[in-house]
């Protein structure tokens, strides 16, 4: 008996591999940005400093608020040197008229001196600023006639600092009366040589009224 031949398999398809998905590479990572350079902060501007107060500037305030209506002039009458003589006898019984504006004062009388010391303090109001200047008249006293001028002088007080007290001393000129007052003098003591005046020490300063 011819064996029939087994059958032969029928050839099992393989199935093809399955393809690998793609790999999705990750991006790369941006490049980190260039750092940014900043401009270095701005220095800040010095700070000037004001000036302290010129002393001249405030000499200046000083000045205008001493020079002015209601504030008051202090005077004080010190000494006098030098004077010429008012009688024969080669002396003077002298005083001091002082006087702003129409407000005049009078020193007391020294007597039988060409060099008196005073110290006598008067004050005078400010009325007007169009009398600035305080005038001094040195006079003999006389008993028998009229008083005699000896010399005069006088002092502008529109530049004085407010409470600041200045000494001067004021050089007297002699008008015709002082003159007048020494002429007479020489024509009876040739040996008088003077010619000059004397000169007159004073204080003053300008201060405000006492509430």
């Amino acid at each position: 008996v011819e064996e029939e031949p087994a059958p032969v398999p029928a050839p099992v398809e393989e199935e093809p591999a399955p393809v690998p998905a793609p790999v999705e590479e990750e991006p790369a990572p941006a490049p980190a940005p260039a750092p940014v350079e900043q401009e270095p902060a701005a220095a800040p501007a010095p700070i000037e400093e004001q000036p302290a107060h010129d002393p001249i500037d405030q000499s200046l305030v000083q000045l205008m608020d001493a020079f002015k209506v209601g504030n008051i002039a202090k005077v004080t009458v010190l000494e006098a040197k030098g004077l010429i003589p008012g009688n024969p006898q080669g002396s003077s019984d002298p005083y001091v008229v002082v006087a702003l504006g129409e407000q005049e004062k009078k020193t007391t009388a020294k007597k039988s001196t060409l060099e008196p010391k005073w110290t006598e303090t008067f004050t005078f109001d400010i009325l007007d600023l169009e009398a600035k200047s305080l005038k001094f008249t040195v006079m003999d006293r006389d008993n028998k006639s009229a008083d005699n001028c000896l010399g005069t002088t006088t002092f502008d007080i529109s530049s004085l600092l407010f409470t600041k007290r200045e000494k001067p001393t004021l050089k007297l000129t002699g008008d015709k009366a002082a003159q007048a007052v020494m002429s007479k003098y020489k024509s009876k003591n040739k040996s008088f040589k003077q010619k000059t005046f004397g000169n007159l020490k004073i204080q003053v300063e300008i201060v405000a009224p006492e509430p």
